[in-house]
């Protein structure tokens, strides 16, 4: 009788130091959504329909946001204080065709970027369910960006379009940068994490972003 006692009471203790390893340690892994700016390259397009020895031009608006996926490898030291973050993500843009006339149309912008980013956090309150993290690190990210510049069409007199001209740019590069990041987690139970974020990228005057997230996280 004793010895069961014992052995209970044992499991009991090392249920509760397994516990408290996980609410303030481990790995994750997380799965999220960034609502974001996406300000370059500075997005127009010009266009110069001919009718009738007319010449009109029009600029359409510019991409201005953008939906990231994102995931993370999310692994916390230092008695949960300090968090360590790798990511990669992924931004796909397509603009819709833009309508010339009720029968002519051209194929809008198609936009990429696989970002990558690694983050070290810390967090500035001492709570077993909540957090709230600064920090930052270097990003990477790789942009594949297929831009309509320019249209030049005629219109004849049975309203059909005669294309002149039409450019677009090609760019395939690799952006560094850094970002820095505000994040808010809660602990819904032992496994899974719900939070938000706040952060802002910038690649050496290429370009800048903010942003805006959720993400749902699970421990391993």
């Amino acid at each position: 009788m004793n010895k069961s006692i014992l052995a209970f009471g044992l499991y009991l203790g090392i249920l509760s130091v397994a516990q408290s390893q996980i609410n303030n340690g481990g790995s994750s892994i997380r799965v999220g959504i960034d609502y974001m700016s996406l300000k370059a390259p500075e997005d127009f397009i010009v266009l110069f329909p001919t009718r009738n020895l007319g010449i009109k031009t029009s600029v359409a608006a510019p991409d201005k946001m953008a939906i990231r996926y994102v995931t993370q490898f999310v692994h916390q030291i230092a008695n949960n204080r300090i968090v360590i973050e790798g990511s990669i993500g992924f931004i796909p843009i397509r603009r819709p065709r833009l309508q010339l006339t009720d029968a002519y149309y051209v194929e809008g912008h198609r936009r990429q970027r696989f970002t990558g980013d690694m983050t070290v956090l810390v967090n500035f309150i001492k709570n077993s369910r909540h957090a709230i993290r600064l920090g930052g690190g270097p990003s990477v990210w790789y942009r594949m960006d297929n831009m309509l510049e320019e249209v030049r069409y005629v219109i004849d007199n049975g309203n059909q379009v005669i294309v002149n001209r039409q450019s677009r740019q090609q760019t395939n590069e690799l952006n560094v940068g850094y970002h820095l990041t505000a994040e808010y987690a809660y602990e819904l139970n032992n496994r899974f994490i719900l939070g938000s974020r706040l952060g802002i990228a910038n690649f050496k005057g290429k370009y800048g972003t903010k942003l805006v997230g959720i993400f749902l996280g699970y421990r391993l």
